[in-house]
């Protein structure tokens, strides 16, 4: 899937945004996420995107007051369900389960 330039210059606005916020430096940033800096300076300035992977570790090294923000904006710009609940639900057998009995209910009803 290809993610245009201004959905990503959005995405990479809204993490530097924050991370001045924080006071906190590109090469800091970078270093608490495990990253170079060469790719979090691209996802800042929209020549990169994060995998789902990239964005949870950026948006849990900063300190944003709703971090769904962050991760419903990426998820629409993806067209999938938001990061934090794609990893919980990777690390949650019964909330899987629980989300595909939710499934099986909401098919039926919308059959009837």
């Amino acid at each position: 899937m290809s993610v245009a330039v201004n959905q990503k210059q959005r995405l990479g606005r809204m993490l530097k945004t924050q991370r001045n916020k924080d006071k906190k430096s590109l090469r800091g940033l970078a270093a608490d996420c495990d990253m170079s800096y060469a790719t979090l300076n691209d996802i800042e300035n929209g020549n990169g995107f994060p995998t789902e992977k990239t964005v949870l570790r950026i948006v849990e090294n900063l300190n944003f007051i709703d971090k769904t923000k962050v991760y419903d904006l990426y998820a629409s710009i993806k067209e999938t369900a938001p990061p934090d609940v794609i990893d919980y639900l990777s690390k949650n057998k019964p909330a899987v389960e629980e989300v595909r009995h939710r499934m099986k209910k909401d098919k039926g009803a919308a059959e009837q």
